[in-house]
């Protein structure tokens, strides 16, 4: 086979997959993917040591679908009503004889990373703040540990202060994943 022939084989070749996609690209329908639906109330259903199941507390089947993916299909009138008076987003596990009891007033680190919400590293566990990339098991045992014998981090930027190997390039990396609830100060207090 000639040098010749062979390049006009391969620029056919380039102009034939031009064309099918060009042709794809305008035929094809042009439809966004749909976006996830608002939810004033997430709620995350733990059971045991199962896979915490996130569900939206104000929709029925979803409640309802997620009590059946925690294996307690017979639930969901118990937790659609204990879920009821609460605000805000929650944690709730599910006992065989379908009460509930709320393990913690937060969502787990993963929930409120894939909600987009920022995770409380005064309130966290380690497991909460392994969620955020960058951070692993070591330094949120670290974290952890620095503020059950110090206190809280008030403001956010005190992490950097206090904890060895986290600094402030760090911490602006991690700013939009964390936040600090402080304590309210006392009116003349320090």
């Amino acid at each position: 086979m000639s040098r010749r022939l062979a390049v006009e084989i391969l620029a056919a070749s380039l102009v034939a997959a031009a064309i099918v996609t060009t042709a794809f690209w305008i035929y094809s329908p042009d439809t966004p993917p749909a976006a996830p639906p608002q939810c004033p109330q997430p709620l995350e259903l733990v059971r045991d040591q199962a896979a915490p199941v996130l569900v939206c507390s104000r929709d029925r089947e979803a409640v309802a679908r997620g009590a059946a993916d925690a294996g307690l299909p017979g639930c969901t009138e118990g937790i659609l009503a204990a879920a009821a008076d609460a605000a805000g987003p929650l944690r709730m596990a599910l006992h065989p004889d379908c009460t509930v009891s709320f393990r913690a007033d937060t969502l787990s680190g993963a929930t409120s990373m894939s909600l987009g919400m920022p995770i409380d590293v005064n309130r966290a566990t380690p497991q909460d703040l392994e969620a955020v990339p960058g951070i692993g098991p070591k330094l949120a045992r670290r974290i952890a540990a620095e503020r059950a014998a110090n206190g809280p981090f008030c403001p956010l930027d005190k992490v950097a202060e206090r904890v060895h190997g986290v600094g402030p390039n760090k911490l602006s990396q991690w700013a939009v994943h964390l936040t600090a609830a402080c304590p309210a100060k006392l009116p003349g207090s320090p």
